[in-house]
């Protein structure tokens, strides 16, 4: 399929890259939901061609179109999960412990309500700067505003007139247009020292695809980033990769980073399996889009009644892929910013995990099994006695 290639890779402008897998009409924003069903059923969709690049090893999407996404109402927190909550604590901890950042000042560039930046600021006793033009108020989260403060805004050269001691950024070069350029505006926000450094989080795309993981994919990540594309990266934006690891079930890729000239011998896992992985990713994409149709119109002939946990990028994802509102009657989550709001393309309404109880379903598909046990322990402690699903 490379003769269907559309110039050259983003990222290191070689044209040696294959074409292997497609997807028409993806919801464009994960992270946005809608005040009413007429917006959400008019919310952009676009087409995914995932494009491995066998020079850099990253995963790009070359149907991208910039126009449909929009960073200025989007909301993902996860915080609502103790799960979840419990991570963010780990990381905070390892982070202040691993890098000595105690009264430092710390950046967060996509810091979303804040609730991470707040967190390790008081663990470690430090000044924080988050950056994000999405930011809302963490509501019911006190914190010294003369310790923490936010912009909204997007990070850009200029933004910050002092230097800090440490900049974090999860889950935002995926989505950038230009990630070594973004980067590199890092150094002009870092003190110069030689314990400063960056740390950075993105999803683990070996375990997206090698447990395929189909509604993982979403169309606001114009990349998928293999550990030798982030190093591949990180040189060209003159840092060094002190360390990759998985966090949160291997869900995430977190890596640190500190200023650096280019290092080409720095270690990185092995990419050599990567591509039968991906071949075999979107055979099974197929596959298993058919055994959901299949498993769907069964529990429609018997009569059932099912609810879905997760109002995310895979719950929205899956929602969007089949038409089945008589059957799934209900969508919950416990994030409160996205109750009662709409979901796009499908158009469901998201409700509190309570409302299960107006009408208890006989199935209830969980979105995400990451968080498989904690989402069957609340819905048990709500009384909830039917079966459950799991993607």
């Amino acid at each position: 399929m490379s003769e269907r290639l559309k110039g050259k890779c983003p990222l290191c402008k070689s044209r040696d890259g294959v074409l292997f897998f497609e997807a028409a009409n993806i919801p464009a924003q994960d992270g946005v939901v809608w005040p009413t069903l007429k917006q959400a059923k008019e919310a952009p969709k676009g087409k995914i061609e995932l494009v491995f690049c066998k020079v850099c090893n990253c995963i790009y999407n070359q149907a991208y179109e910039h126009q449909k996404i929009t960073f200025l109402d989007y909301d993902f927190s996860l915080h609502y999960s103790a799960l979840y909550q419990s991570f963010n604590d780990q990381l905070t901890s390892y982070l202040i412990d691993q890098h000595f950042l105690h009264q430092k000042t710390i950046l967060e560039i996509g810091c979303g309500r804040g609730h991470f930046l707040i967190g390790l600021c008081k663990k470690g006793n430090c000044t924080g700067i988050g950056i994000d033009p999405s930011y809302g108020d963490a509501q019911k989260l006190p914190y010294d505003t003369d310790q923490v403060h936010f912009i909204k805004d997007f990070y850009q050269a200029g933004i910050l007139p002092e230097k800090v001691d440490y900049i974090i950024c999860r889950h935002v070069i995926d989505e950038l247009e230009d990630p070594i350029k973004f980067i590199s505006l890092f150094h002009d926000n870092l003190k110069d020292a030689p314990d400063v450094g960056i740390y950075l989080e993105v999803p683990n795309v070996i375990k997206t695809f090698e447990k395929k993981l189909i509604w993982n994919l979403g169309y606001a990540k114009r990349w998928w980033f293999t550990p030798k594309s982030l190093q591949y990266l990180l040189n060209a934006s003159n840092f060094k990769v002190l360390q990759f690891q998985t966090l949160l079930q291997e869900d995430y890729l977190g890596i640190e980073a500190a200023p650096a000239a280019y290092d080409p011998a720095s270690n990185v896992p092995s990419a050599n399996k990567l591509m039968n992985t991906l071949f075999d990713f979107s055979a099974s994409y197929q596959s298993e889009k058919k055994r959901w149709s299949s498993l769907l119109e069964h529990w429609k002939k018997q009569g059932f009644k099912i609810a879905l946990w997760g109002a995310g990028m895979r719950g929205i994802n899956f929602l969007s892929t089949f038409s089945f509102h008589d059957l799934i009657t209900k969508v919950v989550d416990i994030n409160p910013h996205r109750q009662g709001k709409y979901l796009p393309v499908s158009g469901y309404q998201v409700h509190a995990p309570e409302s299960i109880q107006e009408e208890w379903p006989d199935i209830l598909i969980i979105s995400n099994a990451s968080y498989e046990k904690e989402i069957k322990t609340q819905a048990m402690e709500l009384g909830y006695k039917g079966e459950f699903e799991v993607f």
